[in-house]
């Protein structure tokens, strides 16, 4: 019999431990491995570089609060340790603007926020390393439309 897989999940503080579990007949898993831990880091966790930025609250935003700036210019930062992704979650709309999106210094992706109507909790894959890292992630807004961050994720791997 070929042994089954499933992804399982757990919550624990503001992270989410992702794992793979093999699973024998009878529905009985026997061996789990680890694949990550998955933060998704509020607002609140961002250090505001540039005063630029006002705090925003919406039930419909990731955690219930948005970071949002019409200036170009301004910049978000957060360092973080064991790092093997990065993702954004924004807000995104007719009008809005782009962000650039770096880390260790090196810009790795831009991001354009605009789309042809409102939406709130937007996941944006921002970057896949090959092995792990540790450094400063850096947004900084391209220009002045109007940019609404609602948080930064950061896959990690044991």
């Amino acid at each position: 019999e070929v042994p089954r897989v499933r992804v399982v999940a757990a919550a624990v503080g503001l992270a989410l431990l992702l794992g793979v579990e093999e699973v024998a007949a009878g529905g009985i898993a026997h061996r789990a491995d680890l694949v990550g831990e998955l933060a998704l880091l509020a607002v609140g966790q961002l250090t505001r570089v540039t005063g630029g930025w006002q705090r925003g609250t919406s039930p419909a935003a990731y955690r219930g609060a948005y970071l949002t700036t019409t200036s170009k210019g301004q910049r978000l930062s957060r360092t973080s340790s064991g790092v093997r992704r990065i993702a954004l979650v924004v807000g995104t709309g007719p009008g809005f603007g782009r962000v650039a999106v770096f880390f260790r210094g090196v810009q790795i992706r831009t991001v354009s926020l605009a789309s042809t109507s409102r939406h709130a909790r937007v996941l944006i894959p921002v970057a896949t390393f090959a092995q792990v890292r540790s450094g400063q992630v850096r947004i900084s807004t391209l220009s002045g439309r109007s940019v609404r961050i609602e948080g930064l994720g950061i896959l990690s791997r044991p």
